[in-house]
């Protein structure tokens, strides 16, 4: 049985979107019953390794018989170029190359999972347009509230309604800065993702996540497992309920 694809996309780099996908991955494992993939198809500069590098690996990334065995940790299994290649070397592909890397690391790999998040990267190149003609499934967005950001989405909505793809949502993330002592939440940037993004194309607003220092700067643990009680690990859970709805 082929999995179910999330691909967890933005238009602009920075917004938080691979820490976005590590997180989703690990609270949907714990979750349910399910399998979980999860695919940097970042090839030139891989970030799912760094997010989860503090954990104890089951199994190392390997090769046999012209298929790859993904990496696993903590029952989810990983793919990416950045567990077979020095990341101080950076990775340039083009062309036939890109296709043979992605094809290699994405469609020649043994998943055997349920669900398989693909991490993407920025932009509305030949990545996208490759990876989402070989594995139909369904798009999860992930924008900031800044103008520029709402720009970038744009053209990445639009590209993935051309090609044919459903959205199921979107993610704001770095909404807003709460206050320690007093809880209130605090706009740090201008931008209205409901009225300016949202509403005009007809999605929804799946969550807003706020500007959280252990979130953005997660180092080498996805912040749901340090942070199990912490509230915006149950908006994960939240999120997560809705894909793992959609996915049935």
């Amino acid at each position: 049985m082929k999995p179910f694809v999330l691909y967890v996309y933005s238009g602009k780099g920075g917004v938080g979107k691979s820490t976005v996908s590590a997180n989703l991955a690990f609270t949907l494992s714990s979750l349910s019953n399910k399998k979980i993939g999860l695919f940097d198809a970042d090839i030139e500069s891989p970030s799912i390794p760094n997010l989860i590098k503090g954990l104890s690996f089951t199994k190392q990334i390997y090769f046999r018989d012209m298929v790859i065995y993904p990496a696993e940790v903590n029952g989810i299994k990983v793919s990416s170029t950045g567990f077979i290649n020095n990341q101080s070397e950076n990775l340039y592909f083009t062309g036939k190359v890109l296709e043979g890397a992605m094809s290699q690391l994405l469609l020649d790999v043994k998943w055997d999972v349920d669900i398989l998040i693909v991490d993407l990267p920025p932009g509305t190149n030949y990545v996208h347009s490759y990876l989402m003609s070989k594995l139909q499934g369904a798009v999860l967005l992930v924008t900031t509230p800044q103008e520029l950001s709402f720009a970038d989405t744009q053209r990445g909505i639009d590209f993935i309604r051309r090609i044919g793809l459903d959205i199921i949502g979107l993610i704001e993330n770095m909404s807003y800065l709460e206050c320690d002592k007093c809880f209130e939440k605090n706009k740090f940037y201008s931008g209205n993702t409901l009225q300016q993004l949202a509403e005009p194309n007809d999605i929804h607003i799946l969550a807003e996540l706020p500007m959280l220092f252990d979130l953005s700067n997660n180092i080498d643990t996805p912040f749901v497992i340090e942070n199990p009680n912490h509230p915006v690990t149950s908006t994960f859970i939240d999120i997560s309920k809705k894909i793992l709805n959609t996915s049935k």
